[in-house]
């Protein structure tokens, strides 16, 4: 019996502990996978994300010029 249940522990980690990239991961994606992070807080992530994405590739064009 404690086999089985240390079996199932085993188990259950892997299918709830699934890694996410959240510097890549879509809005769903993100809020699927982490605890404690719904819709709107991944939504957050991913508009942040892609805002630091533009100000950071605008830098590097004006970082070409000088």
């Amino acid at each position: 019996m404690k086999k089985l249940i240390v079996l199932l522990m085993f188990l259950s980690f892997s299918v709830f502990a699934e890694p996410v990239n959240i510097n890549k991961a879509s809005a769903d994606e993100i809020a699927a996978s982490l605890n404690g992070v719904g819709d709107k807080k991944a939504q957050e992530i991913v508009k942040y994300r892609e805002t630091v994405s533009v100000a950071s590739s605008h830098l590097d064009k004006l970082r070409h010029l000088l």
